[in-house]
């Protein structure tokens, strides 16, 4: 499709040349500056060859004040289409205010609708936590009492071992007695895990419930203190008998893996007045230094 053919600019031309028509100064300009062109081109001719020449040379000098005369025509229709009806369009388009719907468009209504979105906020809490694995047993200097590093079971020894733990979060907690027993095994099998942690809740059960005291025997707990401290005994049975490493076979036993320590942990705490309790339930083959702790099979979750 040719530029000409587009509706727009056969409106442009049509303005230009309606505007060219109705201008009698463009017309009438056209018209005079042809005559003037011919009479003057005339004129010359006759003062160089006369009369004679003017008749000779009378129709192709009038052709060509036809052809000036269309060409200054011509410069004055570009003047119109180029500057005059552009700047009319320009003109018009600024003196018409754009156009207005007749009804007035508004959102639906449920756009002023007020959204609510439920934000659910996760309960922010203190946790007790261990704070390293389980330790062997440490003896104390006897001059300066500095704490010694761990060793292995010797004869004479009392099997326990050694936990730390802390508090983790804002708030601070009401830490209560805990219990924590050593149980010793033969083998590592799920009901034997059962069984001690079956005896280890009876104990601790009891324990509560004979004595109702221990609800108000806590001390509390924060998350800048430093951690605390405790150990884990192996009892005889029920009684508060703690067993000794008594014979080299019984030390042998623990340190090649046949005597198998059992450690079962539970510390009650209150935060924001609700109850939790850390929890921990390990083994480990053979009791030797630096110790290889196992998670037990039977489940038995902090919370």
């Amino acid at each position: 499709m040719s530029l000409a053919s587009t509706p727009f600019v056969r409106e442009i031309l049509s303005h230009a040349l309606d505007s060219a028509l109705d201008s009698m100064s463009t017309s009438v300009l056209a018209i005079l500056s042809g005559l003037v062109f011919g009479i003057y081109r005339l004129v010359l001719t006759y003062r160089n060859e006369g009369w004679r020449g003017v008749s000779k040379s009378f129709l192709s000098e009038g052709i060509h004040a036809i052809i000036f005369g269309a060409a200054w025509w011509g410069l004055l229709f570009s003047y119109h289409l180029f500057v005059k009806v552009p700047r009319q369009i320009r003109k018009e388009s600024a003196s018409h205010a754009p156009p207005i719907p007749r009804h007035r468009i508004a959102p639906p209504d449920f756009a002023y609708q007020k959204t609510t979105i439920a934000i659910k906020h996760s309960e922010t809490r203190t946790y007790l936590v261990f704070s390293d694995q389980i330790g062997f047993p440490r003896d104390a200097n006897t001059e300066t009492g500095q704490i010694l590093p761990e060793h292995n079971f010797r004869i004479g020894d009392e099997i326990y071992f050694n936990f730390w733990y802390n508090a983790s979060g804002p708030n601070p907690v009401k830490v209560f007695r805990g219990s924590r027993n050593v149980y010793l095994g033969r083998d590592t099998e799920e009901s034997t895990q059962k069984a001690f942690l079956e005896h280890f809740k009876r104990h601790v059960a009891d324990a509560w419930k004979n004595h109702p005291d221990l609800l108000n025997d806590y001390t509390p707990q924060y998350q800048a203190d430093v951690g605390r401290f405790g150990s884990a005994f192996a009892f005889q049975g029920d009684s508060n008998t703690k067993i000794k490493v008594e014979n080299q076979a019984q030390l042998s036993d623990l340190l090649l893996g046949h005597t198998i320590p059992f450690v079962i942990i539970e510390i009650p705490y209150k935060d924001n007045d609700t109850w939790h309790h850390l929890r921990t339930c390990q083994w480990v083959q053979p009791a030797t230094i630096p110790g290889v702790w196992h998670i037990c099979d039977v489940s038995f979750p902090s919370d």
